[in-house]
């Protein structure tokens, strides 16, 4: 059995899994599906004060406080950001970092810092005549589900303590090969092919950015053959 902890990007939440965490649950998988603060039935607790930590202590403490080991850690899209800061503090807890068509941060780096700078101009933008100055309103596509999402996350960056450390943690890819073309989806592309680069798992599924509302049965099955992968690295380095 693995034990999975799942992240879910801008404007999302647990719901956004429903259908993934069914399957994995079916195959006697364990699961921890996270809405940020803010987002989805937390909307209720959304305000100016939210940031990158914010969500970043959302996730360190359902693993501290469901005492998690061993966890198949995923963040999808925004929630890349989220889980190398998690990790960052748990190093020893996580057995795999899986980003799912997600962003990656640096040391010192905040999501805003991966787009032009007119891109951040035409967000803030939004922001401030539609978001009461902190909020990045909800798309107007998508389920009702979708929440305004604090903006500031976007503008925090990220401080990792233990950056040679988090490098030895392994890492998988997962790139949805039908997303749109819009300019939130170029960074992502680019981890697509740094994480190639870089000799870490690599996977394509044949869907749209959200491909866990679109094929979470196969979605699952990628999860689970990731699980399974790395149990058997281990076993083979415990026998060394």
């Amino acid at each position: 059995m693995a034990t999975f902890v799942l992240c879910d990007g801008a404007f999302g939440g647990a719901w956004a899994w429903r259908e993934v965490e069914k399957e994995l649950i079916k195959q006697g998988h364990a699961v921890f599906s996270l809405t940020l603060t803010g987002l989805g039935d937390r909307n209720h607790l959304l305000t100016p004060d939210i940031n990158l930590e914010t969500h970043i202590t959302d996730v360190v403490n359902t693993i501290l406080f469901e005492d998690l080991n061993n966890i198949y850690l995923v963040g999808h899209s925004y929630g890349g950001g989220v889980i190398i800061g998690a990790a960052d503090q748990l190093l020893n807890r996580i057995s795999k970092l899986i980003f799912f068509d997600a962003l990656i941060l640096e040391d010192n780096q905040s999501i805003n810092d991966l787009y032009s700078k007119s891109f951040v101009k035409q967000t803030k933008e939004i922001v401030q005549s539609k978001g009461e100055g902190f909020r990045l309103p909800k798309p107007d596509s998508g389920p009702i589900y979708t929440t305004d999402h604090p903006f500031k996350t976007f503008e925090q960056k990220i401080k990792l303590m233990n950056k040679v450390e988090l490098r030895q943690i392994p890492c998988a890819f997962i790139n949805c090969t039908q997303k749109s073309s819009h300019p939130v989806m170029e960074p992502i592309n680019q981890f697509a092919d740094r994480a190639k680069q870089e000799k870490w798992e690599y996977i394509e599924i044949s869907a749209g950015h959200n491909a866990h509302w679109e094929k979470p049965v196969e979605l699952a099955k990628i999860f689970i053959n990731l699980a399974d992968k790395n149990d058997v690295y281990d076993m083979q380095n415990r026998s060394t």
